[in-house]
């Protein structure tokens, strides 16, 4: 063989080596990211499902039946996912958190709630270790009640939960075997988690879950998914139920409905010499709104674009501090509605940090959609999906205001609005009363500075000084937090605020809320960061949530305040085969657009 062919040989063997660690590399991470959860328990037309990974992050035992306290080391944290349990919990006495025995808190569970025709179907499922059924069965017949079994489905003897479930005829059975606690509204529930049919598709199976599951960890921390149809199905029904139910059986005799007003009539005038000092404009923009059917608001909503929803939390491990949440709303696709604008967003990185205060304690910055063309998408939707007679008042409405404004909206005010906006707050403020400003780039500032003098100054009390640079025009007859309102106008910006000094200072020493936006490093759609020592002074993590819109769904990421739950002076970590992961890092941190997973090679489960 010449030497140009054992060149080749050794260039296709090395190919061949590359290919396969790439393709050992891609499997590994498939590997990681395969979902190995519960969801294979429940059918695939589940609209609810609950997963947590380790049931006693939420609830640290209380035995003198006392809260614990904020500031103690036991705390749990304002946890979004408890708060929405909490509602479910509530709903379905006596089964609460409260109830949960000790020898469960390093379990996993699971939890799914899905319609069969017009009735609403649930079970909740928790897998046992060896041994753990003989502690278990006495607990839950004393917190559930020792019934007589009414049936046994795969092992499990069910019986029937002694109190009635509120504001229901739904009975509610439990049972416990060697491998699980379960808690089913039937029997046939019982069999589809336990016991599914052969080919029956299950929820773990279903594109539209797998697109949520895959963008949370999966190792630790609890989400909740919601599939959009069923949802809307659901909610449909409960509205339906509650009309029936409110419904009076013997109705009064209506009274004589009031005359229609005809086509295209603007909203009722408002009082002579209101202007925009008193309701007028304002409240014509209100009651055209109110106007518009239930209906036709649900359509402009279109909330048939949402396919799923999920949310995702976790308490701090090993040497994080906070707890951590994330989002994800997908689209169907394309989006409708509002929907559809809201996808169009072009996230981007905050331009204007340095010219905010930086001993500011809130931050909430939104950008990236320019406000006059959101403005138009926004009109040509509700144009496109309101009768001719409600759209007809709202542009009325707006048509009353802008002529009091002597200028348009739509042509002359937004246009010279640039891309950002960002709400700053300090308690610090003298005189006890908290420094505000709303800080808006300007895309103009020339119209827009003419604006303000031959058309605003003329419409309210504006008296016109100049100070550092900068034109501020205060507003006397307006009072914000016990001080007047004063517009600044300086470098590109526009700034309503109550202390015209302290928006005009962009030196000093940085705190921490600013330090944290100012570092932000990935594009977003909103920022929020607010330091907690504002109303305590123990907490060291600073609250901060991140939304990124884009054309697939809405991403959120947040941390926020708050201590793994602990009993007994120890933490749940370390304790059973769920928390053997204890120690590491989460991948959702803040700092991802797309959720862990969605990084990974595939992202399939």
């Amino acid at each position: 063989m010449n030497r140009s062919g054992r060149v080749g040989w050794l260039v296709a063997a090395g190919a061949a080596v590359v290919a396969a660690a790439v393709g050992g590399y891609l499997w590994i991470q498939h590997r990681q990211q395969a979902y190995t959860g519960l969801a294979g328990h429940f059918p695939e037309s589940v609209a609810m499902f609950v997963e947590v990974r380790e049931l006693g992050q939420w609830m640290p035992p209380d035995k003198s039946g006392a809260q614990p306290s904020a500031q103690s080391g036991g705390q749990r944290g304002t946890d979004p996912m408890l708060q929405v349990l909490s509602q479910v919990w509530a709903a379905t006495p006596p089964v609460r958190a409260s109830s949960l025995p000790d020898l469960l808190r390093t379990r996993p569970m699971a939890m799914g709630l899905w319609l069969d025709g017009e009735k609403l179907k649930g079970a909740a499922i928790v897998p046992l270790l060896p041994g753990q059924k003989a502690q278990l069965v006495p607990i839950l017949k004393q917190k559930l009640g020792d019934g007589q079994p009414v049936a046994s489905v795969d092992g499990v003897e069910l019986r029937k939960v002694s109190e009635p479930v509120t504001d229901s005829d739904m009975a509610v059975l439990w049972g416990v075997s060697d491998q699980w606690a379960i808690v089913v509204s039937s029997e046939r529930e019982a069999e589809e988690v336990l016991a599914p049919s052969a080919g029956a598709k299950n929820l773990a199976q279903d594109a539209r879950f797998r697109s949520v599951a895959q963008r949370f960890p999966q190792d630790r921390g609890a989400y909740l998914y919601f599939r959009g149809d069923e949802i809307a199905r659901l909610a449909a029904l409960k509205h339906g139920a509650r009309r029936t139910a409110e419904a009076p059986s013997a109705p009064e005799k209506p009274a004589a409905p009031a005359a229609p007003a005809p086509p295209g009539a603007p909203p009722e005038a408002p009082e002579k010499g209101g202007g925009l000092q008193g309701d007028g404009a304002g409240l014509a923009v209100i009651r055209a709104l109110k106007g518009v059917a239930r209906e036709d608001l649900i359509k402009v909503l279109s909330p048939e674009s949402i396919q799923s929803v999920g949310l995702w939390t976790s308490p701090p491990l090993g040497d994080e501090k906070g707890w951590q949440a994330a989002a994800w709303m997908g689209f169907n696709q394309p989006p409708k509605g509002l929907w559809r604008i809201v996808a169009e967003g072009s996230p981007q990185r905050p331009q204007i940090v340095d010219r905010l205060p930086k001993d500011g304690q809130v931050y909430v910055w939104c950008g990236g959609r320019e406000p006059a063309r959101v403005y138009q998408e926004v009109m040509d939707e509700l144009g496109k999906t309101l009768p001719p007679d409600q759209m007809g008042w709202i542009r009325a409405a707006i048509g009353g205001a802008e002529g009091k404004l002597n200028f348009s909206f739509a042509n002359d005010l937004l246009p010279s609005l640039g891309s950002e906006w960002c709400a700053v707050s300090d308690s610090k403020g003298g005189k006890g009363a908290a420094r505000m400003g709303l800080f808006l780039s300007l895309k103009d500032s020339r119209r827009f500075e003419d604006l303000v003098a031959n058309n605003l100054a003329k419409q309210f009390p504006l008296e016109a000084t100049t100070r550092q640079g900068a034109r501020i025009w205060s507003w006397k007859g307006a009072d914000l937090k016990g001080r007047g309102v004063d517009l600044v106008i300086a470098g590109g910006m526009a700034v309503l605020t109550n202390d015209p000094d302290w928006a005009l200072a962009t030196g000093g020493d940085a705190g921490k809320a600013w330090k944290a936006f100012s570092e932000m490093k990935t594009p977003a759609s909103s920022v929020v960061v607010l330091d907690p020592s504002m109303w305590s002074k123990s907490n060291d993590v600073l609250v901060q949530a991140t939304c990124k819109t884009q054309a697939g769904g809405i991403w959120v990421s947040a941390r926020f305040p708050g201590d793994r739950p602990s009993w007994g002076g120890h933490s749940c970590e370390g304790k059973g085969d769920q928390a053997k992961d204890g120690g590491k890092k989460s991948a959702v941190s803040g700092t991802s657009d797309e959720g862990p997973s969605a990084r990974g090679a595939s992202g399939a489960i």
